[in-house]
């Protein structure tokens, strides 16, 4: 789960399994308490390439119903991100 409004890479992000949350819905509590100005959120799988590695990714930003601008990232290689 991450801030789905203008943020990019980890920024403010939260990790863990459904089972983990189920079994102990603190750590996401906090994580609202501490995040309580953003209004939307995206919830993602943490899916590896079967090399294990993590998949790419280009994010789009739109900003007022515009598309204005395009982000490809490569896995976690804060070196590997090309803004478009």
């Amino acid at each position: 789960v991450k801030p789905a409004y203008l943020s990019f890479f980890g920024n403010g992000v939260i990790n863990g399994k459904t089972e983990d949350f189920v079994n102990d819905i603190t750590p996401l509590l906090e994580y609202e308490k501490e995040n309580k100005k953003q209004k939307e959120f995206l919830v993602q799988p943490y899916v590896l390439k079967p090399n294990g590695q993590v998949f790419d990714e280009i994010r789009n930003f739109f900003i007022e119903g515009e598309w204005q601008y395009s982000v490809f990232t490569h896995g976690t290689d804060y070196e590997g991100f090309w803004e478009q």
